[in-house]
């Protein structure tokens, strides 16, 4: 028999709340009208956190755990497996929100939120983010590219478990693919490029060309000196 990993769940109606006080937003997409999925128990798109699984992947079992509040605990006994569970619980959780980045990232956001999403796209289809973290992916070190397929290989783990997939599938008419290790550096970039300032920094950057930069300290107090980006 291959290794299993578990899932004993202690959370509830908080955990109910966290994942699905917000169903995503659906802008004109062809969507399944919320009467008729209301009309489902909630509770049918959590995912069973009791079951046990078994995968060829992990070298050992895991234990993932979650306290009242619902967060995860993982106990393994090597760093791939510790890895894969994180993927897998991480997948259970944030299963919409991964893959809602996951397009906003390769300029593909329209196919989750409709025409709304197509500013997005244009942006971020001319930064092509898709080859740049293939790139990345490609000069990380040994244990950094095994750590990233280990997480993936979690992820994919409970996508082929044939669980439940959060309401906002449903809603949308959508699935998902499976996830590839380099997907993880997209989402992080696109986040950093929508959420981190980006515009102040390229500025900061282009100040730094015309000005030395004990001109420039005073201006921009709290950064580590010699580092103003």
């Amino acid at each position: 028999l291959a290794p299993c990993y578990t899932s004993a769940a202690g959370c509830g109606a908080v955990w109910l709340a966290h994942q699905y006080g917000v169903l995503g937003v659906i802008g004109s997409s062809p969507v399944t009208p919320i009467s008729e999925v209301l009309m489902k128990n909630i509770e049918n798109y959590l995912p069973n956190l009791k079951k046990a699984h078994q995968s060829d992947k992990i070298l050992d079992d895991i234990s993932i755990y979650r306290d009242e509040y619902g967060i995860p605990h993982i106990k393994a006994k090597n760093s791939y497996d510790a890895f894969f569970g994180q993927g897998f619980a991480t997948a259970q959780d944030r299963l919409w929100h991964m893959e809602y980045d996951r397009k906003r990232a390769y300029g593909k956001l329209a196919e989750l939120v409709g025409v709304s999403g197509l500013v997005n796209d244009e942006f971020m289809g001319k930064l092509n983010l898709i080859s740049n973290v293939k790139d990345d992916f490609a000069q990380l070190d040994k244990s950094t590219k095994e750590m990233y397929v280990a997480y993936s290989d979690g992820v994919n783990a409970y996508l082929n478990s044939k669980d439940t997939l959060p309401v906002e599938f449903d809603l949308t008419n959508l699935t998902i693919d499976l996830w590839h290790p380099w997907d993880s550096l997209a989402v992080f970039k696109v986040r950093h490029i929508m959420m981190g300032v980006f515009e102040g920094k390229i500025w900061r950057s282009s100040l730094l060309k015309e000005f030395q930069i004990d001109k420039l300290v005073n201006l921009f107090r709290g950064y580590e000196k010699n580092n103003l980006v």
